[in-house]
């Protein structure tokens, strides 16, 4: 599909994020938190148009300096930064971006100091 025929348009983001402690219990701090991000790269119906995401996580801070974590997620759109609208040097007039992409899915980690 041939690119030029989107027009150009102006990018926008928002990002909101949240981070409620309720409960300390010796060296635990547990936490919950939200984050939202909405980001328009594009004109209505481009395949870059968006890419917004919704995350809800649950913490567990030890000793102040290791967290362990569980997040849900859930993307709608598939706006990667390189190639966004095009570019692709192997494939001209062809963008890996997609309006109608859509993910969702847990990750459990841990960012631990020794």
């Amino acid at each position: 599909m041939p690119l030029d025929i989107f027009e150009a348009s102006k990018v926008s983001s928002l990002d909101y994020g949240f981070q409620y402690r309720f409960a300390e219990k010796g060296a635990h701090q547990f936490a919950f938190s939200g984050e939202f991000s909405n980001f328009v790269a594009g004109p209505e119906g481009a395949p870059w148009e968006r890419q917004n995401q919704i995350i809800i996580g649950l913490s567990n801070t030890v000793n102040q300096s290791s967290r362990l974590f569980l997040e849900f997620f859930s993307t709608k759109g598939y706006a990667p930064l390189n190639f966004i609208s095009g570019g692709n040097m192997d494939h001209p007039g062809k963008t890996h971006s997609v309006r109608d992409a859509s993910s969702f899915g847990f990750v459990l980690g841990a960012n631990i100091m020794l």
